[in-house]
């Protein structure tokens, strides 16, 4: 197992690393978050709206570009219980370019093991 944020073999995902608010090698990752939250609402939530919405770990993969694929802890209008996301940010090698979303999916039983390493 690679160091948390730290580059793996050509083609693969880094391990999870958390957010951390003052660590601003992590600032691109969070902003994909942030940035593509209503397409993630739109994609797997009928549109709705997300009462709480925190990014809470990513992993990046170095591509024509860079991936970032973030956990993200969710609780909607309908239920009070939370549940994660996990979506995965496009950013192209063009700085002009806007993050895009390429996946976002609930996620079940295996978020226990991703979440305890």
């Amino acid at each position: 197992m690679t160091e948390p944020g730290r580059p793996t073999p050509p083609g693969g995902f880094t391990d999870p690393a958390n957010y951390h608010i003052t660590d601003f090698r992590q600032v691109e990752a969070l902003f994909s978050c942030v940035k593509l939250k209503g397409e993630v609402e739109k994609l797997i939530y009928d549109g709705k709206t997300f009462q709480i919405y925190h990014p809470i770990s990513y992993q990046s993969q170095v591509v024509n570009g860079k991936n970032y694929k973030s956990l993200v802890y969710v609780v909607g209008a309908r239920s009070a219980i939370g549940a994660y996301v996990e979506m995965t940010a496009y950013y192209s090698l063009d700085p002009t370019m806007m993050p895009v979303l390429l996946n976002a999916e609930w996620l079940g039983e295996a978020l226990t093991q991703r979440t305890e390493k």
